[in-house]
C-alpha cells in the first residue's frame, strides 16, 4: 500500500470535490443501464401541446433530479444548491396539475400520483390518442365511444368534445377522481356534452355488460400481463362485427407483443399510426 504525505491529502480531496461539481448530478441511468446526460427533464411550463411535452416515460429512468413533492426549502437555501429547485425539472407524471387544450378547450388534469398511482397520471399514449381524435373527428363524431381504463378521462373527454356520446370506465377506486375531473372540465365550465361514468373491472364485471359501443378507446392498458385475458375477454364482449377499436401505447416489452398477438386470434390488428417523438403507436382493431 503506498502513503501519501499529510500534505496531499487535502488537495486530493479538493480535487475529488472540483469533479464532482464539473460534472453535476444530471445523469440519468435508465432502465437499461445506459448513460445519458440531460440538460433539462420533463416540460415547459404552461399549455401543453403535443409539439412541446417530453417523453413522460424518461421515468424509466432509475433516478432523477428532483420530484414534484420535494422535502426541498426552496426560500431559504436554493439559490445555494447545486441544482436548485425548478419546476421545468419535474417530470410531467410527477406534476400536480397539467393543462392541455385540445379543439379550442382548455383542459385541466390534476394529477394524483402519490394516491392513485398510474390511473391518475396522463401518459404519452393517452395524449397521442387526443391528438388522432382531433386530427380525424370523424371516427368519433356522432357515435357511440367507450374508454377503458380511463384514469383521468382525458381520451373520452376530447371524444365527447368531438360530438361522441361517451362512456368512460375504469376500477371503481378511480370512480370518484374520475368523475371529480370530468365535471371539472366538462359539466362545471358549461360544455354541453354527452358523457357518463361508469365503473367497469375486466376481471367480474365484463360479463354482466351488455352494452357494445361503435368506438372502443384505450391508451396504456396492456402494462399488466395477468389483465390480459380479461381485456380480451372484455373488448370482445363490448364490440360488434363494425366496432371500431383504436389502442395506444408504446411498446417496451414482449408482454405488449404477446397481448398484440392474443388480439390476433379474435380481430383484425393494424398499426396506423407511430409518433417518433414519443415511440407511441396507435393500433386499430376489428373483430374477423
Amino acid at each position: 500500500m503506498k502513503f501519501y504525505p499529510n500534505s496531499i491529502i487535502p488537495f486530493i480531496l479538493l480535487t475529488l470535490v472540483m469533479i464532482s461539481i464539473a460534472n453535476p448530478a444530471d445523469e440519468l441511468i435508465n432502465a437499461e443501464g445506459n448513460t445519458e446526460c440531460c440538460k433539462k427533464l420533463g416540460t415547459d411550463p404552461g399549455i401543453e401541446s403535443s409539439s412541446d411535452h417530453r417523453s413522460d416515460l424518461t421515468a424509466s429512468c432509475i433516478r432523477t433530479l428532483t420530484t414534484a413533492d420535494a422535502s426541498i426549502n426552496c426560500n431559504k437555501d436554493n439559490a445555494l444548491a447545486l441544482v436548485p429547485y425548478n419546476e421545468e425539472n419535474i417530470l410531467p407524471h410527477q406534476k400536480k396539475e397539467r393543462t392541455f387544450q385540445f379543439r379550442g378547450q382548455t383542459l385541466t388534469i390534476k394529477q394524483e400520483w402519490n394516491t392513485l398511482g398510474v390511473a391518475a397520471v396522463v401518459w404519452d399514449a393517452a395524449i397521442i390518442l387526443c391528438r388522432y381524435q382531433e386530427n380525424h373527428p370523424d371516427l368519433v363524431q356522432g357515435k357511440s365511444v367507450i374508454e377503458l381504463g380511463a384514469g383521468s378521462g382525458l381520451v373520452g373527454m376530447v371524444a365527447a368534445l368531438l360530438g361522441a356520446k361517451v362512456m368512460v370506465t375504469d376500477r371503481e377506486s378511480v370512480m370518484e377522481y374520475l368523475q371529480k375531473t370530468i365535471d371539472f372540465n366538462l359539466k362545471g365550465h358549461g360544455h354541453t356534452v354527452s358523457i357518463e361514468t361508469r365503473a367497469l373491472d375486466w376481471t367480474k364485471d365484463a360479463e354482466t355488460f351488455n352494452e357494445t359501443f361503435d368506438v372502443v378507446l384505450g391508451s396504456d392498458l396492456v402494462y399488466i400481463e395477468e389483465a390480459f385475458s380479461d381485456l380480451l375477454k372484455t373488448l370482445n364482449r363490448i364490440s360488434r362485427a363494425d366496432t371500431l377499436i383504436l389502442l395506444s401505447c408504446r411498446i417496451r416489452y414482449d408482454r405488449d407483443r404477446s397481448f398484440l398477438s392474443m388480439m390476433k386470434s379474435d380481430f383484425n390488428v393494424e398499426e396506423i399510426f407511430y409518433d417518433s417523438f414519443t415511440d407511441i403507436r396507435i393500433y386499430h382493431a376489428q373483430k374477423w
